[in-house]
């Protein structure tokens, strides 16, 4: 019951603020937003920390890895906040669904892991979902509906990176890792 309930709670707040971000963004500059969110990131993670009485380390056993899955983080996240600018926020959220295929194929390929049958046919009939909602006819084409399923890839690919750092990286230093390259980045 504790999980879903934090989970319930995540994907509540996440929806918050993306919704924010929609509402706010024709005036503000999506840098400006991914600037505080990470500053906002840190300052709450390191208070939760502090309470948990957990040490704060940034440190990390695998750096080249570490910087590219900041770059990619931060890249998909831009492409995502730019096209909540140009899409309704239904299709975006839609498009970024697209992300669960995209893991469990690099998952595949990266983690060795194995797909059964029953959850390929799931992944193939939420792609189809993707598609139908993205609306791909030749006239109709729009450009920012790419985005989201852009940063849903570069999503999956630092999901799949955090998988094979997590041996030796803690999950509280690799979030701190995303928060400040976001901050430096979109500086």
């Amino acid at each position: 019951p504790k999980a879903i309930i934090l989970i319930i709670v995540g994907m509540s707040s996440v929806a918050f603020q993306d919704t924010l971000i929609k509402f706010i963004s024709s005036e503000t500059n999506i840098f400006l937003i991914l600037f505080f969110r990470a500053l906002l990131g840190i300052i709450f993670l390191s208070i939760f920390l502090k309470i948990k009485k957990e040490p704060i380390i940034i440190k990390t056993h695998y750096p080249i890895l570490t910087v590219l899955r900041g770059i990619m983080f931060f890249t998909a996240f831009v492409l995502y906040f730019f096209s909540l600018t140009k899409l309704s926020l239904a299709t975006a959220v839609t498009l970024f669904f697209v992300s669960p295929f995209f893991i469990t194929i690099l998952s595949m390929f990266f983690l060795n892991e194995t797909i059964g049958f029953r959850r390929w046919i799931a992944l193939v009939i939420g792609f189809i979902g993707v598609i139908l909602v993205m609306d791909p006819k030749i006239y109709n084409f729009n450009i920012y509906s790419t985005f989201p399923v852009i940063c849903a890839f570069f999503y999956a690919l630092t999901m799949i990176i955090q998988k094979r750092t997590s041996l030796e990286d803690s999950l509280y230093s690799q979030v701190f890792h995303i928060y400040i390259a976001a901050t430096l980045l979109s500086f």
